[in-house]
């Protein structure tokens, strides 16, 4: 028996079983059905805030900052709030903007619930300007309406310990300058001791807690205690805080202010068009984001909100169920047990021979050769398609035969790689090669984006510990417990990549295509090991292979067949 093969039906298996989480974590971003407008008050209700959209927005016209139609709005805003029993307060501002040399007039809205001891406020933020190009229905209306909603189901509970404000900043879409105002130059900014912002980058999905402040622990106990269905992960702070988009809660950020940023992110053609109108605006969403503010709310404004919070969690969601996170300092033990694991787990393979130096080297070369061509690859096949169609973005009203396209190319040229690199490294070599670049990964993680560590941890945990097993007991002579030590850090590393490559379509599209195929290289390298069959049995795999190409070129063909627009997702002026 070759102890450096594997069967076959691993990887046909591993394929399987991703397919299967790559399915479950599709169904899981639906956000939840609306609530009727009859439902019970305690309960947040998406129809009851569309209801007061369809007010606020009754024209359905474009209303930036410093227009007539921005002023009607505004004007709907504060009769809702001060309908509910508030007293509207109304900062006015003269913004000058140095990057265009011009002045803004900007008009602020707040209201606030008193709360039972005089502390730090929940100060919950939403802008109602909106671009020259649209109605804002989503960005960020909904948003504005979904506060309403809150505020006054709010004012018909018992007082909370702390204060709530509720802001309506305008000018968010010019340079965030109704936030900037408020900061600067209202007494009230002085008081606010956490703060929720509510956004939208498209008009429907799940709503997604995508930043915090740092030394968020004290926020992430509010979230897990309130939010029922939750839709967050760490890794999404540490990228955000390197990019340079910016919302109104990156001025609140700035300030040293705690606070959490939620937005749905699905259907962002129609960001900042014609198109994000209230017809086109997901009452789940609005359910989903109203429904998870309200609660956060809620808890925070009974919380000590003068207590530090003294360190960061590392947190993710679970298919929209479960939540989990530890302590950021966790991290750190946890890489050099598994760096430990790991060394003891390459001593007692290379002591019996299953693995030498010359097998590990090709592993490690196999992983970095299959990372960069089917990154550069995919990203080629996209520009192709480009080039052929003579659009920029070809898929971008049809979207889903280029996803498959790109996907099966990572798939097609990898495979290929690891037929080729397994003659040389085995079944060993090309575990150990992946599980040595998953190492150096995690201690660049865990020691400069320590949110996002977990991403490469993850793999390395369930890899260390099973390994550890398996090689020091006769375990490692069976082919099913071989293919098991590569399966299950493999079914890890997709469950965590593959939301990471659905966020990166979702939020930056096909047109990024390299930011999409990285994940997927990552979670085929995984399955690099599975390449490893002996020669007999290595038809299989040539089969499997050649369906997979008939996928990428049919799938490319389909892709250049369907128009590259249509009325939904219309070409951008």
């Amino acid at each position: 028996m070759d102890r450096s093969t594997v069967r076959p039906i691993a990887m046909i298996a591993a394929l399987i079983l991703i397919g299967v989480l790559l399915g479950a974590q599709l169904y899981t971003m639906k956000p939840p059905p609306p609530r009727e407008i009859g439902s019970p008050d305690r309960l947040f209700s998406a129809e009851r805030a569309k209801a007061t959209l369809d007010e606020l927005l009754a024209e359905e016209a474009p209303h930036p900052a410093g227009t007539k139609a921005n002023i009607q709005v505004r004007s709907r805003i504060a009769e809702k709030l001060e309908s509910y029993g508030y007293e509207v307060e109304k900062q006015d501002a003269v913004y000058y903007a140095e990057n265009r040399a011009a002045f803004y007039s900007l008009q602020n809205l707040m209201a606030k619930l008193p709360g039972r001891e005089d502390g730090p406020a929940v100060a919950v933020v939403a802008h109602h300007d909106s671009v020259g190009a649209g109605p804002g229905a989503s960005d960020d209306m909904a948003n504005v309406a979904a506060i309403l909603e809150i505020a006054r189901m709010l004012k018909q509970e018992e007082p909370f310990r702390n204060p709530i404000l509720f802001l309506i900043t305008d000018g968010e879409e010019h340079w965030l300058l109704g936030a900037k105002s408020f900061m600067e130059e209202h007494p009230w900014a002085k008081e606010i001791g956490a703060v929720i912002n509510l956004e939208a980058r498209g008009t429907a999905g799940r709503s997604i807690m995508f930043e915090t402040s740092d030394k968020n622990s004290l926020l992430i106990d509010a979230y897990t205690r309130s939010v029922r269905s939750p839709e967050a992960a760490s890794i999404s702070y540490e990228i955000y805080k390197r990019m340079p988009n910016d919302t109104d809660f990156t001025v609140f950020k700035n300030a040293g202010i705690p606070g959490m940023n939620f937005a749905f992110i699905q259907n962002k053609e129609l960001y900042h068009t014609a198109l994000d109108n209230r017809e086109n605006m997901s009452l789940g969403s609005l359910q989903h984001q109203g429904e998870s503010v309200f609660n956060v709310v809620k808890k925070l404004a009974n919380m000590d909100l003068n207590f530090p919070s003294l360190e960061n969690r590392v947190y993710q969601s679970l298919f929209g169920v479960w939540f989990v996170s530890w302590p950021e300092s966790w991290n750190i033990w946890g890489l050099w047990i598994d760096f430990a694991l790991l060394m003891f787990v390459l001593f007692v393979l290379m002591k019996y021979k299953y693995l030498d130096k010359k097998m590990l080297g090709w592993g490690v070369l196999a992983w970095a050769v299959v990372v960069v061509v089917t990154v550069f690859g995919a990203s080629s096949l996209m520009k192709g398609l480009s080039a052929l169609s003579g659009v920029a973005e070809p898929w971008y009203a049809f979207p889903l035969a280029s996803r498959i396209a790109l996907a099966g190319s990572v798939l097609f040229l990898g495979w290929i790689l690891g037929l080729y690199y397994a003659k040389k490294a085995g079944f060993w070599g090309l575990l150990m090669g992946n599980l040595f670049w998953w190492t150096i990964a995690a201690i660049a993680l865990v020691y400069s984006a320590p949110l996002a560590s977990y991403v490469a941890l993850g793999p390395l945990d369930a890899a260390a510990y099973l390994l550890f097993v398996i090689c020091f007991t006769p375990l490692k002579k069976y082919f099913f417990f071989r293919e098991l030590a590569a399966l299950i850090p493999a079914l890890v590393t997709a469950f965590l990549w593959i939301g990471m490559a659905v966020a990166m379509d979702l939020a930056f599209g096909l047109a990024k295509s390299e930011w999409i195929a990285f994940p997927i290289a990552l979670i085929l390298t995984s399955l690099l090991p599975l390449c490893a069959v002996d020669k007999a049995r290595r038809k299989s795999h040539k089969i499997l292979l050649t369906l997979t190409l008939l996928v990428v070129i049919g799938s490319s063909a389909a892709a250049l067949y369907f128009p590259p627009f249509s009325e939904t997702a219309p070409q951008r002026i």
